[in-house]
């Protein structure tokens, strides 16, 4: 393989990556609050939903005591700062 052809398959590759995490951001900005706005709703499995999401995305063990989650869901503060940056570009302010 020539270093032109290698070097225009990283650039495709950069630039296909690129795109791809764009869109992952993009889809992600839209649905991120989802996940723990589920946990809040109380009804029959809120805790087993909670207790999954913790075990998927952050890798905790079944016996982690999800009373701190549950605590900060019902957080007025909490829940309007997770909210504010659920719907948000993503940015620092």
């Amino acid at each position: 393989m020539s270093s032109d052809d290698f070097n225009n398959l990283c650039k495709s590759l950069q630039t296909g990556v690129k795109k791809a995490l764009d869109g992952f951001i993009k889809w992600m900005g839209v649905w991120i609050h989802l996940p723990l706005s589920i946990c809040s709703l109380e009804g029959n499995y809120g805790l087993e939903y909670a207790s999954a999401f913790l075990q998927v995305f952050y890798s905790y063990s079944k016996s982690y005591s999800l009373t701190f989650l549950l605590e900060a869901l019902f957080n007025q503060n909490f829940f309007d700062q997770f909210n504010n940056f659920a719907n948000s570009d993503g940015q620092e302010p």
